[in-house]
């Protein structure tokens, strides 16, 4: 409620997508889309490394709490290419815990939040590598406002991505 009662109050507000100033257009008109970007002081690019015959490969996921609900939602593919491919496959969670089904799995390695301050997150995330990337995300309003941010981030990393055909991704 505070939140919603600063909103209605402010005379400015900014937001990092337009999709999330038209949803809070209705509470406040002056508001002001800032994107989220790239911060290239912080982050730098690696290339691609190809993986080579007979070597496991890394699937990996980085997010907060408010992304179990989209980890939930993929979890039965997840476990799917663990039962097809036991020796072949390991998953790489940082932030959420993975779901207890999965945590258990040989294949399956969990780093807790290591830091909530940004410029510490991403030193210590390009020290961490995967071969394919995934943000999933269930359809819901609140993942359609978001920004496009965690797919740099894994670019950056060299790793491809797997996103959802949803916004934010599929502006970028």
């Amino acid at each position: 409620l505070q939140m919603l009662q600063a909103l209605l109050e402010a005379d400015l507000v900014t937001v990092s997508t337009s999709k999330l100033k038209s949803v809070l257009t209705h509470y406040n008109k002056n508001i002001v889309v800032l994107p989220n970007y790239f911060d290239e002081t912080l982050w730098q690019l690696r290339p691609p490394v190809l993986k080579k015959k007979g070597e496991i490969l890394t699937i990996g996921f980085m997010g907060g709490n408010s992304h179990r609900p989209d980890i939930e939602y993929v979890m039965p593919v997840l476990l799917d290419l663990i039962k097809r491919y036991p020796q072949q496959i390991r998953f790489r969670f940082w932030g959420l815990q993975p779901p207890a089904g999965m945590l258990s799995l040989p294949q399956v390695e969990w780093t807790p939040p290591n830091s909530y301050v940004y410029r510490e997150f991403s030193a210590f995330f390009q020290t961490q590598s995967a071969d394919i990337f995934i943000a999933p995300l269930a359809v819901s309003l609140f993942n359609r406002c978001k920004s496009p941010l965690k797919f740099f981030e894994y670019s950056a990393l060299g790793g491809s991505s797997v996103l959802s055909r949803l916004e934010p991704y599929t502006e970028v």
